[in-house]
């Protein structure tokens, strides 16, 4: 499950609150310009990855008729992973969570490299930065994950819990995620 543009935003602030607090970093631009450049390099990566699915989307209905009979998903996502193999494009969705290891390691290049590329900033050690975006991409995912889990918690603990998946169980998981993020100062 890729990031949609305001969760990429939200991560962008994170990133950025603690990059420049960082006393390892040279900052060369002023605060708006590193956040900027942070949540856009995140919003145009996602926006791939949208566009590949919906290449994969358009690619199975031109040719659904010709597709063994497997269950559309597993066979958009095949298509989907072809397209990415071929344009060398790692996919969100891991087994043990929402990104793999592989993919917070990539968008953490991807940052790092826009910010040294644009000039905006600089680690005492170069390759520190990469290193140091995925620290902080990883505790990001890694509490948003306690969130996810004390959140489902909290909705089976109802007296008349939804079941997972309905219309009641997604406006309710959202709401309670929202308060937890903002609880936590993970907004």
């Amino acid at each position: 499950m890729r990031l949609k543009p305001e969760e990429s935003k939200k991560l962008a602030v994170h990133c950025a609150n603690i990059i420049l607090n960082d006393p390892t970093v040279t900052l060369k631009a002023p605060r708006p310009k590193i956040l900027e450049a942070i949540e856009r390099t995140l919003v145009q990566h996602f926006d791939e990855e949208r566009q590949i699915d919906q290449k994969a989307e358009a690619l199975y209905k031109e040719q659904s008729d010709q597709i063994e009979k497997h269950e559309r998903g597993k066979a958009i996502m095949m298509i989907k992973k072809q397209i990415a193999k071929e344009k060398n494009f790692i996919l969100s969705g891991a087994m043990d969570g929402r990104f793999s290891q592989d993919k917070v390691f990539h968008i953490a290049h991807l940052v790092a490299d826009k910010l040294y590329d644009d000039d905006l900033m600089d680690f005492k050690d170069e390759d520190e930065g990469p290193k140091v975006i995925k620290k902080i991409f990883m505790d990001y995912f890694a509490r948003e994950g306690e969130i996810v889990e004390k959140v489902r918690k909290k909705i089976m603990s109802l007296a008349k819990a939804p079941f997972e998946g309905s219309r009641e169980w997604d406006v309710l998981y959202r709401k309670y995620f929202e308060e937890e993020m903002n609880r936590l100062g993970h907004a």
